[in-house]
């Protein structure tokens, strides 16, 4: 921009003689028209064809720690030598339990593992499992 030039920021409703239906009309809009029209941001941009959503990157930079609520197991199988599998039992950031299994097969500690998600109603996406 020419520097004879000045942009001066103005949002739609610092304008007191607009009619109050069009501000209605953009909170009820999508996303994008909300954004650029409604509040100024004129760099937002959600096109489908991207490869994230701006709204998900920007959640990466937000402090959104569970509280405690969801349950998640991990779990490090021992395949090989006098390893012992060790199982824990997370809800939240919180490790509730530690268990320490030695000598199952691999059908026993994925029924083992199974038992536990049924009993404790954790999410299969909420489990890892890391093997030799």
């Amino acid at each position: 921009m020419p520097e004879y030039r000045v942009f001066i920021p103005a949002l739609a409703t610092d304008n007191p003689n607009l009619d109050s239906k069009y501000i209605e009309q953009l909170q009820k809009a999508d996303e994008i028209t909300r954004q650029r029209l409604l509040y100024g941001n004129f760099d937002y941009d959600d096109m489908a064809g991207k490869l994230f959503r701006r709204d998900e990157v920007e959640d990466l930079f937000k402090a959104n720690i569970d509280e405690g609520k969801t349950m998640y197991l991990s779990c490090d199988v021992a395949r090989l030598g006098k390893d012992c599998t060790v199982i824990s039992l997370w809800r939240g950031l919180e490790c509730l339990e530690i268990i320490k299994k030695n000598g199952l097969t691999t059908d026993q500690t994925a029924k083992f593992i199974k038992d536990l998600e049924a009993e404790y109603h954790i999410h299969r996406n909420n489990i890892i499992i890391d093997s030799d």
